[in-house]
């Protein structure tokens, strides 16, 4: 499934940013990993204002429970769309890199580590 989103991906990258193929490796290493770092800075801030509404009561931004939800869907999303960008420009296959982590981690968990 990830592979699919992966192709999917690059031909939007393709149609919409032709140029990108001729883009330095390091530049495209600097890009996006400041993007990616921006994505996950917008989510955390979203996050930020709405746990600093819980313990304060604070009602300044009228923002409902359902609409901070939708704010997180959609960064969470951004941040997706940066890593797939990021692995389609270094070739990663999300997918079997996902698997093998997820085995390496299996044989540390087992072991008794809590940490990541």
């Amino acid at each position: 499934m990830v592979k699919k989103i992966q192709e999917f991906q690059k031909k939007f990258d393709d149609d919409h940013f032709s140029g990108w193929n001729n883009i330095d490796y390091n530049e495209k290493l600097l890009y996006l990993s400041t993007a990616l770092a921006g994505e996950v800075g917008e989510l955390a801030n979203i996050i930020k204002k709405r746990h600093r509404k819980k313990i304060h009561g604070l009602a300044i931004d009228n923002l409902k429970e359902e609409e901070y939800t939708q704010k997180i869907k959609e960064e969470i999303v951004d941040v997706f769309i940066y890593t797939i960008i990021f692995c389609n420009s270094l070739n990663i296959d999300l997918e079997q890199e996902y698997y093998k982590k997820s085995e390496k981690l299996k044989i540390k968990f087992k072991n008794g580590s809590t940490k990541r």
